[in-house]
């Protein structure tokens, strides 16, 4: 399967996102047994409206949970088919510091491995520094993620520490 990387592009979750995303969610909440998504593991068509509109208000800062920061979440999208999901929290707060960092990028299992993360990724870079003004991107992933440490070196990331995450900063 070619793919055209000039296809890939970011759009942002909103409450009028249709069955396309609940289907993409479910796909990808519970694959292979981890939750690699921020989605409920039983997310319904029930479910899901209450789900968009907790992203669409952590966009901007409204009805957060104790402890949570600004967060945009994004579909990505290949043309007009979803395959993937991404966030870049806004700032960072202590927890994120250790676990989470600025961006979260979860793709489909048939687009790994293949660009699309480092595609995606360098996507999320400029829109966290032209959108939100941040500088220096912090990226956590568990030691044993190789694909995502892999990931991190590609994109120029500087390892700064590893305790059960490992830490990668994006130099501005």
């Amino acid at each position: 399967m070619s793919m055209d990387m000039q296809k890939l592009w970011l759009r942002e979750v909103t409450v009028n996102d249709g069955p396309e995303g609940l289907r993409f969610l479910k796909d990808i909440v519970n694959e292979e047994g981890i939750m690699v998504a921020p989605a409920p593991k039983d997310i319904d068509a029930s479910s899901f409206p209450k789900w968009l509109q907790a992203k669409a208000d952590t966009a901007k800062g409204l009805n957060m949970p104790e402890g949570f920061v600004p967060c945009t979440t994004y579909w990505v999208m290949l043309g007009e088919k979803i395959i993937g999901l991404a966030n870049i929290k806004h700032e960072l707060n202590d927890f994120l510091r250790k676990k989470g960092g600025h961006i979260g990028l979860s793709l489909a299992k048939e687009y790994r491995g293949r660009g699309v993360g480092f595609a995606t990724a360098k996507l999320l870079i400029e829109r966290a520094r032209t959108e939100f003004g941040i500088g220096d991107i912090l990226m956590t992933n568990e030691p044993e993620n190789i694909a995502s440490r892999k990931l991190c070196e590609k994109l120029g990331a500087e390892l700064t520490d590893i305790d059960e995450h490992c830490h990668y900063w994006i130099r501005k």
